[in-house]
């Protein structure tokens, strides 16, 4: 029994076969360009009594005639090819059989046209060959390998003409004209006038050989000073990078250290500075403000062997918390020191070493008082035991 769905997939089926017929194509080519699997035509067209293995007729078509209506287009053979839906290397083999007594051009004569064309076209713009490769869009190196090929002339540059600027603008002065008609008198590009003029009544303006000067007391003014090249640039204002390069400049023969010797110099200072302060590695990166993962990294690097501690009980474990930190002093009255809590309050206070104090109902607040400040003085217990 034949339900409605199937009835609408085979008109659907018969008309997608009757379209590949009239098509022209291959059931492939025909399926590739309509998105079909090429499975389900066959299938569908058994089913309909189609004949879909069979290829379709081909279109023929009339070739002379084509290649004659070309000519008379002035179009280019892929343009005509194009909007007549032709296959552009089936054209050109009918159209060479129909005009085989034409002369035709190489590839390799249309090419030496076609580079000639923008050699000429470079020498006329007065550009570089940079800039008129990336003007029009050319390849660099195809337009080098042709302008060697053609050996094209190279179009001669003009030589700068450097000027003394100094006695222009006297000789400006004493013409009485304005600078645009001296300019142009002179034949000398008013730009680069007026660009010279405003840098040297700049206050900043200075000479090469003041600039030189001027550095080479800067950097007598260092070698004096006892101070690293980055704090003195800090302390003065200065570009590390510029006086870097001047110090160099200055000072070729001075043996400098490389970047390792520096570190390992740095390491070392801060190394003595650990065994001398006779705490842990992590609370010493921790008061110094050490990145814990550098210093344990040099300290294997350097081989530099671990101090023993001299503080081994739990408060100086972890010396960076300070009771003072963690609690404010509060004065209280002596009366207030006699008198017991209520029946129903009490007191709790946890440290953050671990130790729990409760107070409820009477106290001994003296008592108390005394055994916070023990807590509070354990450098003071160490110097004595020491």
């Amino acid at each position: 029994m034949t339900t409605k769905k199937h009835i609408l997939l085979e008109r659907k089926w018969q008309k997608i076969c009757e379209d590949w017929q009239t098509s022209g194509l291959s059931v492939e080519r025909y399926c590739e360009k309509q998105k079909i699997p090429s499975s389900s035509l066959y299938r569908w067209g058994k089913k309909l009594n189609f004949p879909v293995s069979l290829k379709p007729k081909k279109i023929t078509y009339n070739w002379e005639e084509l290649v004659k209506g070309w000519e008379t287009s002035d179009l280019t053979p892929h343009a005509y090819c194009l909007l007549n839906g032709l296959t552009p290397s089936v054209f050109y083999r009918w159209e060479r059989y129909f005009n085989s007594h034409k002369s035709r051009p190489t590839s390799h004569e249309r090419a030496v046209k076609k580079w000639t064309k923008i050699l000429e076209d470079w020498k006329e713009s007065g550009l570089d060959a940079k800039s008129y490769c990336r003007e029009k869009k050319i390849r660099d190196s195809s337009f080098y390998n042709w302008r060697k090929k053609l050996n094209f002339p190279v179009p001669i540059k003009p030589e700068k003409v450097s000027y003394n600027w100094e006695e222009v603008a006297k000789d400006w002065k004493a013409s009485s004209l304005s600078l645009n008609k001296y300019c142009k008198e002179k034949k000398i590009p008013p730009s680069s006038f007026y660009k010279w003029r405003e840098k040297v009544n700049h206050p900043a303006y200075i000479t090469l050989k003041e600039r030189a000067d001027k550095w080479r007391e800067i950097i007598k003014d260092w070698e004096t000073s006892g101070l690293t090249s980055h704090a003195y640039c800090m302390l003065n204002d200065l570009c590390l990078s510029s006086f870097s390069k001047r110090e160099r400049h200055l000072n070729p023969h001075k043996i400098r250290q490389t970047r390792h010797d520096k570190a390992v110099e740095k390491w070392t200072k801060v190394f003595e500075d650990w065994k001398e302060s006779g705490l842990n590695k992590y609370t010493y990166c921790q008061r110094k403000g050490i990145e814990s993962a550098s210093f344990y990294s040099w300290v294997k690097k350097l081989n530099f062997p671990e101090p023993p501690q001299l503080h081994p009980d739990f408060t100086r474990l972890m010396p960076d918390i300070c009771l003072e930190d963690h609690f404010t002093p509060i004065s209280f009255g002596s009366s207030f020191l006699m008198e017991s809590l209520p029946v129903d309050k009490k007191i709790e206070i946890t440290l953050p070493q671990g130790h729990q104090l409760r107070i409820e109902g009477q106290f001994d607040w003296e008592g108390l008082n005394e055994w916070i400040t023990l807590l509070l003085q354990p450098k003071a217990d160490d110097e004595q035991r020491i």
